[in-house]
């Protein structure tokens, strides 16, 4: 299989295609597809420091995103999710998918030992990827690559786990303890469409028991009653009437 050091400008700009991002730089994205077997036998630069960072901008843009739109999960479960999206099966996957193989600069015997279709190697590359695309474009532009990248696993998971209705569980608890009805009162509001944000206060008797965000006002509430529950089931939220 032909490396890329054979390949022209056209191959590249496939390979970019594919990712939804042109880098203005595309030596970063050659030093992402070089393997250290490679950059042994030419002396020159590999993946494995861009592998290093690329991991963490995987971490890092992968649980704003959860945090964002499953508001409901606790800590646990966030974490949990985070594993399983980026784990290496899950990176060598989208690697596969976006044909990432035949682009590796490998050094002999990774070639000879079938590297191009290696997991390890694919999880790798695609993490280095990730880090070219946050030093070439800067965060903004790398999260925008991540969250393309896997919307189809985030609306798999949205799908599955649909949101409670936290409004509900809170009135009927707060019924069943003989306590007042929950009010919620807007605090700020911005924007409009896909950028509107609301935030609204959650009260029970006059006491204010927590705050929710949205990007409308039936989310933010959802969210604030969300987060009470979880305060009370952790018996951190305020009584009603202290």
């Amino acid at each position: 299989m032909a490396g890329l050091e054979e390949r022209t400008d056209n191959d590249l700009r496939v390979l970019q295609e594919r990712l939804g991002y042109r880098f203005r730089q595309t030596g970063l994205l050659i030093r992402a597809l070089t393997h250290a077997s490679y950059g042994h036998e030419l002396v020159c630069d590999d993946n494995e420091r861009l592998e290093f960072l690329g991991d963490a901008v995987a971490d890092f843009v992968v649980s704003v995103l959860l945090f964002r739109r499953f508001y409901w999960w606790d800590e646990g479960e966030l974490t949990q999710a985070r594993s399983d999206l980026v784990s290496s099966r899950t990176m060598a996957a989208k690697a596969a998918e976006l044909g990432i193989g035949e682009y590796l600069r490998l050094g002999r015997g990774e070639r000879l030992a079938g590297g191009h279709s290696k997991s390890s190697l694919l999880a790798n590359a695609f993490e280095a990827i990730l880090a070219a695309i946050l030093l070439d474009g800067g965060i903004d532009k790398a999260a925008r690559t991540v969250s393309r990248l896997f919307a189809t696993e985030l609306a798999a998971l949205r799908a599955t786990n649909r949101p409670p209705n936290a409004r509900a569980a809170l009135r009927e608890q707060l019924s069943s303890l003989l306590r007042g009805r929950a009010e919620y009162r807007q605090t700020a509001a911005s924007g409009s469409g896909k950028v509107r944000f609301v935030q609204v206060a959650l009260f029970v008797d006059g006491v204010q028991w927590s705050t929710g965000e949205g990007r409308t006002r039936i989310e933010a509430e959802q969210r604030a009653a969300s987060l009470a529950l979880r305060r009370r089931r952790s018996h951190t939220a305020p009584a009603a009437g202290e």
